[in-house]
C-alpha cells in the first residue's frame, strides 16, 4: 500500500483522476488538479524558515544573560535499560546553570517548559526587557531545537535563537565543557530509576552553581560571581 501510495504521488492530476475512478470516487480532472494545486501551496507555506547560524565562534558577553547556551545529554538508566535524557541550559557569562529537565523522552514541550521556567525565575526577575538585553540562545541543530513551535515560542518571547554550524561543538562550548564534567560525575554511579538519576543531578546541579569554583569566574562559584557582579564589586 505505501508503494502505490508512493507512486500516486508521482502521478500528474489526469493520471491521478483515473487512479481515484478505479477506487469507485466520481471526481473529474479539473476538481483533482484544483485539489493538488492547494495542497502543493499548502505544503510550501509550510517550508521551515532559514536558520539563522552563530556569527561568531567565541562567546565574549560582558553580563549576566547575555548568550545562553542549551544542549542534551543522555545516561543509561538500568529500570528500564534504556537512556534518559538531559536537558540544561547555562548562562556563558556567570556560568550558572539556569535549568534542567530529565527525562526518558524529551520533546518540543519539554524545551518550551523549560524555558517558560527560566523566563519566571531569571529574565523576569532579572528586568531583561527594562534593561534591553538581547538574549541570544545557542544550540546545535537537534530536532527538538529546529521545531517550528519551539522556534516561534523564543520569537514570541523576544530571545535570539542561533544554530552551532554542524560539527563544531566548540561554538557551544561552555555547555560542552559543563557535560564533560557531569560527565566525571555521573559516571561513578549506576543508576536504577528516573528519580535516583534526578536526585543525584539535583545536588550536583546545586552545588556546581553555588559551592564549585571556577577560574573563570575569578575562582569564585557561579552564583556569587553572580551577585558580587550585582552589587559592584566585580568589574565587568
Amino acid at each position: 500500500r505505501q508503494r502505490q501510495m508512493c507512486i500516486r504521488d508521482s502521478y500528474g492530476y489526469r493520471k491521478m483522476t483515473y487512479a481515484l475512478m478505479i477506487q469507485g470516487y466520481l471526481i473529474n480532472h479539473k476538481k483533482v488538479y484544483r485539489l493538488m494545486r492547494e495542497n502543493m501551496q499548502l505544503k510550501e507555506k509550510h517550508e521551515r524558515q532559514p536558520r539563522p547560524y552563530v556569527k561568531y565562534r567565541r562567546v565574549v558577553p560582558d553580563g549576566p544573560l547575555q548568550v545562553l547556551e542549551m544542549d542534551i545529554k543522555f545516561v543509561w538508566v538500568e529500570e528500564f535499560r534504556r537512556h534518559a535524557f538531559i536537558l540544561t541550559v547555562i548562562d556563558t557569562f556567570t556560568r550558572v546553570l539556569l535549568g534542567r529537565k530529565t527525562a526518558y523522552s524529551i520533546k518540543q514541550s519539554t524545551v518550551k517548559e523549560l524555558w517558560e521556567e527560566i523566563i519566571e525565575n531569571h529574565l523576569q526577575p532579572y528586568n531583561c526587557l527594562q534593561r534591553q538585553i538581547d538574549i541570544e540562545i545557542r544550540n546545535d541543530n537537534d530536532s527538538r531545537f529546529i521545531a517550528d513551535s519551539v522556534r516561534k515560542f523564543f520569537k514570541e518571547n523576544k530571545l535570539t535563537q542561533v544554530f552551532t554550524h554542524p560539527y563544531t561543538p566548540q561554538e557551544n562550548g561552555h555547555i560542552e565543557s559543563f557535560h564533560a564534567i557531569l560527565s566525571k560525575k555521573l559516571n561513578r554511579y549506576r543508576f536504577w530509576s528516573l528519580n535516583d538519576l534526578d536526585q543525584c543531578l539535583t545536588l550536583f546541579y546545586e552545588k556546581y552553581n553555588n559551592h564549585r569554583l571556577h577560574s573563570s569566574t575569578l575562582y569564585l562559584p557561579p552564583m556569587v560571581f553572580w551577585q558580587q557582579c550585582e552589587i559592584g564589586n566585580v568589574d565587568v
